[in-house]
């Protein structure tokens, strides 16, 4: 589908990030796409928290319903395998848990390369949170790797508890400038893993393909788009602060 016709059938010429509300065109998208209708979702929550409970490995755990709607969503309403998703959360909560904490506030201020993903102020036409990639400034020396995985995992798990994402998605830009071979070296399969699920990769060798695929509006300048200061949200250090209180439990949705 276009950018054009999904601007059209949304009825929005521009999404922001920060939004408070589900637009009409993905509340259908929601139901078509996943399964979901009022009635289901009440019923979903109510037969996920049971089998949760009857779960040795959970049955501790008073999870919260958004926490639950999140993994839902995903499973397209599937509860056996929502409660299998959520199994695994919990084991790699108890196997990581460093990396569920967040770094220090002052990294962000003390270590330039704590500022190497962003999140764009704008989404694109069908709705997908879009974020920005730019290992090349990384510098190992300066910000551990396992402080990098754990800026990636933090953003990731907080951008998720916005609605819109949990509906649409992700859109993830890649940006090797400036890049050595002393990062591109940990960025490999079995250090990333579970980062990403990746349904389609485009590689680009000019930045003016990215137009291709999005608007104007939702890229940087630096990219052929119209965004002026990419870092107008700032959502990766509110992201780190959130982090505080994200339980085992989980946190409510944004909205």
């Amino acid at each position: 589908m276009s950018i054009q016709s999904l601007v059209i059938q949304n009825e929005e010429k521009e999404l922001s990030f920060d939004m408070s509300y589900i637009p009409e065109f993905f509340r259908g998208k929601c139901e078509v796409e996943l399964n979901e209708t009022a009635e289901r979702k009440k019923q979903s929550i109510q037969e996920l928290r049971k089998m949760l409970e009857n779960d040795k490995s959970t049955e501790k755990i008073c999870f919260h319903s958004d926490l639950l709607v999140q993994y839902l969503r995903h499973s397209k309403y599937n509860t056996n395998k929502a409660l299998n998703q959520l199994r695994n959360l919990n084991a790699l909560r108890k196997k990581e848990v460093k990396m569920f904490q967040p770094i220090p506030d002052e990294y962000f201020s003390t270590k330039p390369s704590a500022k190497f993903l962003v999140v764009f102020p704008k989404r694109s036409p069908d709705g997908c949170t879009m974020v920005l990639f730019q290992i090349g400034k990384w510098d190992p020396n300066e910000l551990a790797f396992e402080d990098f995985k754990r800026i990636i995992l933090i953003t990731f798990l907080q951008i998720l508890r916005d609605p819109m994402t949990q509906i649409n998605g992700f859109k993830i830009i890649h940006d090797f400038a400036g890049s050595r071979l002393e990062q591109i070296k940990y960025c490999t399969p079995q250090n990333l893993y579970f980062f990403y699920y990746v349904s389609i990769v485009f590689f680009h060798s000019r930045t003016e393909e990215l137009l291709n695929h999005f608007p104007k509006s939702a890229l940087p300048a630096q990219y052929g788009g119209e965004i002026l200061d990419i870092h107008e949200i700032n959502f990766i250090e509110t992201a780190n602060k959130e982090q505080k209180e994200n339980t085992v439990e989980g946190q409510p949705n944004f909205f």
